[in-house]
């Protein structure tokens, strides 16, 4: 992090240390049904309190649950109320070919308006620690404009990788990419970094560590809901926000590929993975089933089928969510209430038994090695053909029909997760306020990019519309240069680039003997009028004089007096 020194100045920043007394989680799974896992199954540990419930508790409460209703061997087809919801978009852009109005339905001027003035009343509110430093005494108030070419360039840093920010600013040959020095200087962009912020310090309660990013996750979450209905398919499942530094709600998995980081729980669309609502785990002693109800929000009583694996499902859930109008499938756990009768059941491989209360359905299915228990309040517990043969046998492959619909619909937060893993913008920092807002951004541009395709399908891929946003927020407020829909390749007019500071190194060109490579220009400045200006001469500096020139070798970027110091320059080896 060399370059970018961040400023903790709020009262959230001190961290506490993880818990190491933390409660279990064990998560089965069967290769029959789509695992959830990228291992096997390991304890799930998390540091603070734990906003479900322990292995040893929920075996205590479904001890204690007692059924009002018997378990029935008779299996009967649900009578499935109607899906009454309207899925879609809820709002239409002027133009559904405008990749710049369907950004602004989510990510609008508001919310940067909001970052830029937060920002500047942190740097404020901080004057005195901040100007210690010398990138810091000269400061100007960030603009709109500024801010939006802060996050566009974050946008571009997904696809254009490098280890560290300043690398984006290197003179190298071969690793500078001189668009960024072009776009904003590296001192103004280490400015808004150090002093971005989403909250005012002073107004904070702190009695919940979310506040430093309220603002921003409540904005995103509304227009989440606000602008798309999702179609009657929903899967729940939990993601992974990267972190390793102190914070008391950091949490541990050793089975995901992201084994610490802020625990966060995601309701998407089934089919396309489009995220309806997000919360992020804070130890405030939540149960699962107030998380559940609470991601669900406005889409409860509409007719909803919500797909699940069996860490969030138990018959008391199923039961809770019948009476909210909506419909549940997935796996469970033999201790979360599902009959003692089929706790400890023998099944051949192919075999299967059921019970059923009313409306839910526990089911045991043995496919192979593995009794794969489901729940359901959506099917009967019939078998059917899945129109596959295994490749052994040659026989048909006949699964339960809750296993088919777990398999085909569970997945839509991994696709979410699958699509954020692409070109992501996070970047290394120690304030895990940043690295959440920037995972909530990125969570934002992939729900606009779904949207585009709703509108206009398949015509564009992630990229290309990350790449398209990234250039327009940088040069929204540019008159030298307008942005199309397309992402057509655009060459900057050489006359109102600024010219980039000298390099470190010499050019590998520069002793090539091709002078006509070689061409010389004007070396233009950095302000308003773009005007000519002066700097030293690499040769006159060589030999410890003091003088400047205000012409350059086009190639190598070195200030050079034209005549015996150009000349020199591209034909001795000791200048």
């Amino acid at each position: 992090m060399s370059g970018f020194t961040e400023y903790i100045a709020d009262r959230l920043s001190d961290y506490s240390v993880q818990s190491e007394n933390s409660d279990i989680e064990v998560e089965d799974s069967d290769s029959d049904v789509a695992p959830r896992r990228k291992s096997k199954a390991v304890p799930l540990q998390y540091s603070g309190e734990s906003d479900g419930l322990s292995d040893s508790e929920m075996l205590a409460e479904s001890l204690s649950y007692t059924d009002t209703e018997s378990w029935s061997d008779v299996d009967k087809a649900p009578d499935i109320p109607e899906f009454i919801a309207e899925p879609g978009p809820k709002i239409f852009p002027a133009n559904k070919q405008s990749i710049k109005e369907i950004v602004e339905m989510v990510i609008g001027n508001d919310l940067f308006a909001l970052m830029m003035n937060e920002s500047n009343t942190y740097y404020h509110q901080n004057k005195e620690k901040m100007c210690k430093g010398k990138k810091m005494s000269k400061w100007n108030d960030i603009s709109l404009a500024e801010m939006k070419k802060f996050l566009g360039m974050i946008v571009l840093m997904g696809q254009v990788k490098k280890d560290r920010k300043d690398d984006y600013w290197s003179s190298e040959f071969y690793t500078k990419t001189p668009s960024f020095a072009t776009i904003m200087s590296r001192n103004r962009f280490r400015q808004i970094w150090d002093t971005w912020h989403f909250s005012n310090n002073r107004t904070t309660a702190g009695s919940n560590k979310l506040e430093k990013i309220r603002p921003i996750l409540n904005y995103l979450l509304d227009k989440f809901k606000s602008v798309y209905t999702p179609r009657k398919e929903l899967s729940l499942d939990e993601s992974i926000i990267p972190w390793r530094g102190k914070l008391s709600i950091k949490t541990y998995n050793p089975a995901k590929l992201i084994k610490y980081g802020l625990l966060c729980r995601m309701l998407c669309e089934a089919k396309s993975g489009y995220i309806c609502n997000i919360e992020i785990y804070c130890a405030d002693g939540k149960k699962l089933d107030q998380t559940i109800m609470s991601l669900l929000d406005t889409n409860i009583g509409l007719g909803y089928h919500l797909y699940m694996d069996n860490y969030y499902n138990s018959v008391r859930t199923a039961e809770l969510l019948l009476k909210n109008g909506t419909r549940v499938c997935g796996t469970i756990r033999a201790n979360r209430g599902i009959p003692e009768s089929m706790k400890h059941i023998t099944l051949k491989t192919g075999d299967y038994t059921f019970k059923r209360k009313n409306e839910i359905l526990v089911q045991a299915w043995k496919p192979k090695r593995k009794i794969v228990y489901m729940i359901s309040t959506i099917h009967s517990a019939e078998l059917t053909n899945t129109t596959k043969v295994h490749w052994k046998t040659k026989q048909a492959i006949i699964k339960p029909q809750s296993v088919i619909e777990y398999n085909k619909y569970m997945m839509g937060v991994d696709l979410a997760d699958q699509f954020l893993s692409y070109y992501s913008i996070l970047r290394k920092t120690v304030k895990w306020t940043k690295k959440t807002v920037l995972f909530l951004l990125n969570c934002a541009l992939f729900n606009a990019y779904r949207l585009y395709v709703e509108f206009n399908g398949n015509t564009i891929r992630y990229k290309q519309f990350l790449h398209a946003v990234g250039r327009l927020w940088i040069e929204e407020y540019s008159s030298a240069q307008n942005v199309s829909s397309d992402c057509a390749e655009e060459i900057p007019t050489s006359a109102l680039v600024p010219t980039p500071r000298t390099p470190k190194y010499d050019h590998p060109q520069r002793l090539s003997g091709e002078m006509k490579k070689h061409n010389v220009t004007r070396i233009i400045g950095s302000g308003n009028k773009n005007r000519y200006v002066r700097r030293p001469c690499k040769v006159c500096s060589a030999s410890k004089k003091r003088s400047e020139s205000s012409f350059m070798c086009a190639l190598c970027l070195v200030p050079l007096h034209l005549g015996k110091c150009f000349e020199k320059y591209h034909t001795s080896l000791k200048y």
